[in-house]
């Protein structure tokens, strides 16, 4: 256990993955249940259960939007889809003539699915599920989200957020802080 969280402490976890890795995922999974799974879990920030959740009447075609279910808040939430994973959402549903739930795998599949696709496009490491939230947490502001879109997207607060998932390195503040002085 580390620093009384309850959590075991993984050696060689992947924290984030960047965004070069998110797009290397989004053009070599060519599996499309996989593609949808991954993108979905990126875009939505998605824990594992939640992934798991998406129904095909929850996808809002014009709107490009997915609904997802706040259990702490107990509310639907629309998020907004890329295009690229609409055109892949719309391909996968048809090619398997889905009804109901998008992905019938349980959550420990999902994981494997995960880490395989990480190790086919270079990423070493232990992978979990919950990096894909990290990533979108810790990389949202570069990806031209705002923390409210953040906040959005995970229902979390902004403490949350910045506490668990924006991890700030005494280098990074020390070049923010030169700025300061600049001509």
């Amino acid at each position: 256990m580390s620093g009384g969280t309850g959590r075991r402490k993984v050696e060689n976890r992947v924290e984030t993955l960047s965004v070069a890795d998110i797009r290397r995922l989004r053009d070599k999974v060519t599996n499309i249940r996989d593609r949808c799974l991954i993108l979905l879990g990126f875009e939505c920030a998605c824990r594992v259960n939640e992934v798991m959740e998406f129904t095909v009447s929850g996808i809002n075609w014009d709107l490009k939007t997915i609904s997802k279910w706040d259990i702490k808040k107990k509310e639907w939430r629309q998020i907004g889809l890329s295009d690229p994973l609409m055109k892949d959402l719309r391909l996968y549903i048809d090619s398997f003539r889905l009804k109901d739930r998008l992905f019938d795998i349980g959550w420990k599949r999902c994981s494997e699915i995960l880490s395989d696709a990480c190790l086919s496009v270079g990423v070493q490491g232990h992978i979990s599920w919950h990096v894909l939230r990290r990533t979108l947490c810790s990389l949202g502001e570069d990806m031209g989200y705002s923390m409210k879109d953040v906040m959005y997207i995970t229902g979390d607060t902004e403490r949350t957020v910045a506490r668990y998932y924006k991890k700030v390195s005494a280098a990074d503040l020390g070049r923010k802080a030169n700025k300061f002085y600049e001509d």
